[in-house]
């Protein structure tokens, strides 16, 4: 009975919020929230090198009255959405909205691809098996070019260190980007056989779902059944060597690298395949480093944060003459007027080290190629970096996410978090590598694993090593 109750309702409040007007917060409550993200970014964001064309101060400006004059919560929390991702970082974003819109929101179940500057459908749930089609072209949504529509209403929510892949970021998927009100509808104009149709859609798939719509998800399940990525371990003891993916940096793959570490010891060369490693947590690659960098003490690699000092931001300021007895006015200008801008940065971590929990006898000696592209982020990009310290390891592929660094959290009381980026990262050789690690030598792993056979994939790279001698 309680139960049935709880049921009905949560289906009575669905109903009368679904007119889109969830407005449950003053205008002083959004403005407050806003300008407290405002000041957060302000002091802590590192990243602001890479995104000259912003004038934050401007962009605050421009935002307030849209974010005091929102029609809904939703609307603020998308606002807030499209400012973050302003910033062009991967790790910093909005990471959450209010959780009291949960059972208002939802997404047409649909997945896109991006072939040749067309989008195409590449999956879809079986509610629409009647009205789309494998390989749909999609021309319009809502009447409007598709590529305009992209371009208008969802690249400018993706938060990513690289704008240029803002695009391909932008395929239609259950993402955030593609989060809407659960009764909205979507008009698709789409091109199947050389003949153009019309489609209308409904959401079908629930951020919340009622326990009927649990139900019934058994019936909308995708029309081709969603792969993800695997751990995959190889040898080939002919030619020494062994390879072996790994999808995250979490306790599975860890064990699953654990697992396999006395076969790898065997042979003369390991791959590691980081191409499809979208992080995790950093301290799940912490044994993976000590078994593959032979040294007794293993570097931390440098990062630099934000430094505010008041007394020395007075001194830029008033530029006195007195306090430059020991200083030329080159040095006076760089070093205190960099506080005065807010643009001074502290280098730490520069000589911080851990000792290696392994003996030398139990660590891997041979060597080590790592394969990286645009796809590993994050925690990766930190196990990529660390090992780099080794001389024996090439790096192959394309530049890595830039997704790497220590994001600050901020907790508003509406329910809205959103997250920065705090450090700018480097390599041990004093390279800034907050925007992407760059491979020794870049190989097409796309080309050379159009099939998505791991097993082919690491004959090709024996083949890509050994033709080039590397």
């Amino acid at each position: 009975m309680y139960k049935s109750l709880k049921y009905l309702l949560f289906f009575l409040i669905l109903t009368s919020c679904s007119n889109k007007q969830f407005n449950s917060l003053s205008k002083e409550q959004k403005m407050y929230e806003f300008s407290t993200i405002w000041k957060e970014v302000s002091y802590n964001f590192a990243n602001f090198d890479n995104c000259p064309q912003v004038n934050f101060d401007s962009l605050y400006l421009d935002y307030l009255p849209k974010i005091i004059d929102s029609k809904n919560d939703f609307e603020y929390a998308k606002l807030i959405q499209k400012f973050m991702a302003t910033l062009d970082n991967g790790h910093t974003n909005l990471e959450d909205l209010p959780n009291y819109l949960y059972p208002y929101l939802g997404w047409f179940k649909i997945k896109t691809t991006l072939k040749n500057n067309k989008v195409y459908i590449d999956n879809y749930g079986k509610k629409y098996e009647n009205k789309l089609a494998i390989n749909d072209e999609i021309i319009a949504i809502n009447d409007i070019p598709v590529m305009e529509y992209l371009e208008k209403f969802i690249m400018p929510y993706i938060a990513t260190t690289h704008p240029s892949k803002k695009l391909e970021l932008s395929m239609m998927y259950t993402n955030s980007y593609y989060l809407t009100w659960r009764d909205s509808k979507m008009k698709l104009s789409i091109l199947r056989n050389g003949k153009s149709i019309d489609v209308q859609l409904k959401v079908t798939s629930f951020l919340l779902p009622t326990k009927k719509e649990q139900e019934e998800e058994v019936d909308n399940e995708w029309i081709v059944p969603i792969s993800y990525p695997q751990n995959e371990f190889y040898t080939d003891l002919s030619k020494g060597f062994a390879y072996i993916k790994l999808n995250a940096c979490d306790r599975k793959n860890l064990d699953y690298f654990l697992d396999n570490k006395n076969v790898i010891k065997k042979c003369e060369n390991l791959i590691i395949d980081l191409t499809d490693n979208g992080g995790g947590y950093s301290n799940f690659c912490n044994p993976i480093i000590d078994f593959l960098v032979d040294q007794d003490t293993l570097s931390l690699y440098p990062i630099k944060v934000r430094t505010n000092n008041s007394l020395y931001k007075a001194y830029g300021e008033r530029m006195d003459t007195t306090h430059r007895d020991s200083w030329s006015k080159e040095q006076f200008n760089s070093y205190y007027y960099n506080f005065y801008l807010d643009k001074s940065f502290e280098t730490i971590r520069h000589q911080d080290y851990w000792i290696n929990s392994l003996p030398q006898t139990q660590r891997y000696t041979g060597n080590i190629y790592v394969i990286i592209g645009e796809n590993t982020a994050s925690a990766a990009e930190f196990l990529t970096t660390m090992l780099s310290q080794n001389k024996k390891i090439l790096f192959i592929g394309e530049k890595t996410a830039g997704a790497v660094g220590q994001p600050l959290r901020v907790f508003l009381k509406s329910g809205v978090v959103v997250k920065m980026n705090t450090i700018k990262s480097y390599d041990f050789e004093n390279k800034d590598i907050s925007y992407g690690f760059e491979p020794d030598y870049v190989f097409d792993y796309y080309k050379y694993n159009n099939e998505k056979d791991s097993l082919k994939l690491f004959q090709n790279l024996v083949n890509f090593i050994k033709f080039n001698n590397l």
